[in-house]
């Protein structure tokens, strides 16, 4: 896969998942009732779940994709 599309899945999951993080932001704000440790918790999961979409994508591209 040529370096500008990977870059351009990059762009795409950091995007998506700063949105993620609001609304899972807003979301464990609901049961939790703290806005620190909501932000917090969302920024873990989320910094955990981008890298492994990103090397979902790459994987997918390589081994689906090419078929």
């Amino acid at each position: 896969m040529a370096p500008h599309l990977r870059l351009n899945d990059l762009r795409k999951v950091i995007i998506w998942r700063l949105i993620s993080i609001v609304i899972g932001t807003c979301i464990t704000y609901a049961f939790i009732g703290d806005l620190g440790r909501s932000l917090a918790l969302s920024i873990i999961i989320h910094t955990i779940t981008t890298c492994v979409h990103y090397v979902f994508e790459g994987w997918w591209a390589k081994n689906i994709l090419s078929r």
